[in-house]
């Protein structure tokens, strides 16, 4: 909103200042707030992109987001709650609640 728009004629120096720094402030927080989405969205593509199988990819044997292998003992990999598919122990995120998701399902969401 541009502050050129405003009629502030009636208020005093003091009132008009204190009225355009808020409307700064709400462009400021808009502007960062649109810049963390973008950053959402390009976190999101990039994971898409690395979980792409390639010939001969085995998800029993490897992460489907970071295509690390799986041990025998541990770090056998689990099946993500979500989307199904098999992740390594760093490829999880956990929620408030304790549960857990892949790191692109917990993006999306």
């Amino acid at each position: 909103m541009n502050a050129e728009l405003l009629d502030l004629g009636d208020l005093t120096e003091e009132e008009k200042q204190i009225i355009l720094k808020v409307i700064k402030r709400d462009e400021d927080l808009r502007w960062e707030k649109t810049q963390q989405v973008n950053q959402m969205k390009n976190d999101i593509h990039n994971l898409r992109i690395q979980s792409v199988l390639r010939d001969g990819d085995d998800l029993n044997k490897m992460c489907a987001r970071c295509h690390e292998q799986f041990g025998y003992i541990f770090n056998r990999g689990e099946i993500c709650p979500q989307c199904k598919f098999r992740v390594c122990n760093a490829c999880r995120e956990l929620n408030l609640s304790g549960t857990w998701l892949c790191t692109l399902c917990f993006k999306q969401v």
